[in-house]
C-alpha cells in the first residue's frame, strides 16, 4: 500500500470520526428542560369557592398543598427544571396581614421557588416589614429585582440577576417590578426607594448575557401589556414569566421571538414551559407551555408537610377572625371598569360613618368577591386586606366638577361612588348631583374614602390635594364594615346607575 494510499485511507477515517462524532455529541446536547411558576398568590393559601358563571353551583379552586403537590410531580419527572414566583405574595388571605407577610414564608420554604419577583404587595407593610420576610426566607429563595435600589446609596435593594446551571444547561435569570409602583402603593413606604426605567436595564443584560447563557429569562411583575413591550423593544430573552394583571394565558404568546406566560392569581394556576436547548447554539429550539387549573376535585396529589402548615396558620386567623358576624343576601360582585353592588356597599358603609355628603373608594382596594351566605371577619379581611384607615376630604363643587371630567378621560380603576349622580355624554358632564341637589361650584363639600386614595388623589382625580383637605380618622375601613355588618345583620346592595353615560 503506497504512503499516499494510506494517508488517504487515514484522512477519510479521520473525517468519518469527526462527522459522526460531532454528530452524536451535538445530538446529546439537545437538553429538555422545564419552568414551573405561579404569580399573584396574595397569600389565599387556602381553595376558595368561585362562581364560574352566574347562578351555577360554586366550585372549589386552589389551594397551594394542591399547587405544590403538581409541582413536586412535576420536578420529579423532569431532571431540568427551575421554579419561579412572578410576585405579590402579600395581601389578600388575612394570614398575611395578621403577621405582615412574614408568616408566607412557611408556605413558600416548602414551594421552594428558585426566584421571586417583588411586587407592588410586597411592600404593604413597609420595607421593614418587606426585610422581615426576606430574612425569613430559605438561603436556596432569592427575592429579585433589577431596577429598584435605594435613593442615599443608589445600591441594589435586593439581587438583581441569577445564574443557574442545571444538567449542563445554563440559566440566566433577571426580573423586574412595575415602573408605575409609586402609583399603586402608599408613598410612605417608597420613602427609600428609586425605581428606574425597565428597557434599558433588560438590554444592558441581554447584551452581558446571551453569548454566556443558554436560556434568558426574565421574570416580571409589571402586567401582560407590559411584557409584550419589554420582549417587542428587547429581543433577545427566550422567556417572559410575568404578573400583576393576573392574566390567564390559555393562548400562545410568542412575541418577537420571546414566550410570554401568567398563571392567573390566587394559586389557581399552576404553569408550566417545557423547553428543548441547544447548549453547542446556547439557544432555545422549541418550547411547550401548559396551565393546569388547581383544586381539592381535580384529582391533584396533596403536598401533606404543607398542608399542616397552613392548618396551624387557619387556627391562627380562625381564633382571631372566624366568628360569623352577619349574613349576606346577595352575591358581592366586584367590576373594574363601572359600578358594582359590592363598591356601592363599601361607599355607603363609609359615607354613613363619617356623615360626608359622598362616599369614594378605588376598584382595586376591593380584593375578593363574596358570595351569599354568613359572613365572618376573615371574609372582610379578605376583603380589604391592606389595613388603610378612613379619611375624610374636603373639596369646593367646583374641583368635585373637576375631578369627575377627569374620570372621563380615565378607563382603569373604575372609581366606585355613593351619594353622588352623574349625567355625562362624551367627554362632558352633563349633571352633577350631591343627593339629589345639582352640585353648587362655591359650596364645600365632604368626602369619605380611604388612606390610599387620599395619597395617590392625582392619580385618580389629576391634581394634587392640599394637606389641608385631608383629615385621616384613624379607624381602619375594615373596623367600619365590621361594624354596620354587626349593627345590621343583614346585608344586600344593588346597582343604583348612578353614573348614566348617554
Amino acid at each position: 500500500m503506497s504512503l499516499r494510499f494510506e494517508k488517504l485511507n487515514l484522512s477519510i477515517i479521520l473525517f468519518l470520526f469527526v462527522f459522526v462524532g460531532y454528530g452524536t455529541i451535538h445530538a446529546t446536547e439537545l437538553v429538555s428542560a422545564s419552568i414551573f411558576h405561579w404569580n399573584d398568590l396574595h397569600s389565599m393559601n387556602m381553595p376558595q369557592l368561585v362562581r364560574k358563571f352566574e347562578n351555577t353551583v360554586p366550585d372549589s379552586v386552589g389551594g397551594v398543598h394542591y399547587l405544590s403537590g403538581l409541582l413536586h410531580e412535576w420536578r420529579n419527572s423532569v431532571p431540568t427544571s427551575l421554579t419561579f414566583d412572578a410576585g405579590d405574595e402579600f395581601t389578600g388571605g388575612p394570614i398575611s396581614a395578621l403577621s405582615k407577610g412574614k408568616k408566607q414564608a412557611d408556605v413558600l420554604n416548602l414551594l421552594k421557588p428558585d426566584v421571586i419577583a417583588v411586587g407592588n404587595h410586597e411592600f404593604d407593610y413597609g420595607m421593614d416589614a418587606l426585610k422581615d420576610f426576606q430574612s425569613a426566607l430559605d438561603s436556596s429563595i432569592s427575592l429579585v429585582s433589577a431596577n429598584l435600589v435605594y435613593k442615599d446609596s443608589q445600591q441594589p435593594i435586593f439581587i438583581q440577576e441569577k445564574t443557574f446551571v442545571r444538567n449542563g444547561v445554563v440559566f440566566a435569570i433577571i426580573a423586574f417590578t412595575l415602573e408605575d409602583l409609586a402609583s399603586v402603593v402608599h408613598p410612605k413606604h417608597l420613602d427609600q426607594v428609586e425605581i428606574r426605567a425597565i428597557i434599558p436595564i433588560a438590554r444592558n443584560f441581554v447584551q452581558r448575557m446571551e453569548s454566556h447563557a443558554d436560556v434568558l429569562i426574565a421574570v416580571t411583575h409589571q402586567g401582560l401589556e407590559q411584557d409584550i413591550q419589554l420582549a417587542l423593544n428587547v429581543p433577545g430573552f427566550d422567556l417572559i414569566v410575568g404578573g400583576h394583571s393576573h392574566s390567564i394565558t390559555t393562548k400562545d404568546y410568542l412575541v418577537n421571538g420571546t414566550r410570554i406566560v401568567q398563571a392567573g392569581q390566587y394559586g389557581r394556576y399552576l404553569g408550566r414551559v417545557d423547553l428543548k436547548v441547544d447548549t453547542v447554539k446556547n439557544e432555545v429550539i422549541q418550547s411547550m407551555t401548559t396551565l393546569v387549573e388547581i383544586g381539592p376535585n381535580r384529582g391533584l396529589p396533596v403536598d401533606s408537610n404543607l398542608y399542616k402548615i397552613l392548618i396551624q396558620h387557619e387556627k391562627i386567623v380562625q381564633d382571631e377572625l372566624g366568628k360569623v358576624i352577619g349574613e349576606l343576601k346577595t352575591d358581592f360582585i366586584r367590576k373594574f371598569d363601572g359600578e358594582s353592588n359590592v363598591g356601592n356597599w363599601v361607599c355607603e358603609s363609609l359615607q354613613n360613618y363619617l356623615g360626608t355628603d359622598i362616599g369614594l373608594y378605588n376598584s382595586g382596594g376591593i380584593r375578593v368577591d363574596w358570595l351569599r351566605g354568613p359572613i365572618r371577619k376573615i371574609d372582610v379581611w379578605q376583603l380589604e386586606p391592606f389595613g388603610n384607615s378612613v379619611v375624610r376630604i374636603s373639596v369646593s363643587g367646583s374641583e368635585l366638577k373637576k375631578m369627575f371630567e377627569y374620570r372621563l378621560q380615565v378607563s382603569q380603576d373604575f372609581i366606585q361612588c355613593s351619594g353622588i349622580q352623574i349625567q355625562s355624554e362624551g367627554n362632558k358632564i352633563l349633571s352633577l348631583k350631591v343627593n339629589d341637589k345639582e352640585c353648587n361650584d362655591k359650596q364645600i363639600y365632604t368626602i369619605a374614602t380611604n388612606q390610599y386614595v387620599a395619597a395617590q388623589w392625582k392619580k385618580y382625580f389629576g391634581y394634587p390635594l392640599d394637606a389641608k383637605q385631608i383629615v385621616d380618622i384613624g379607624i381602619p375601613t375594615k373596623d367600619v364594615f365590621i361594624q354596620r355588618i354587626e349593627k345590621e345583620q343583614v346585608i344586600h346592595s344593588s346597582i343604583h346607575h348612578w353614573w348614566v353615560k348617554k
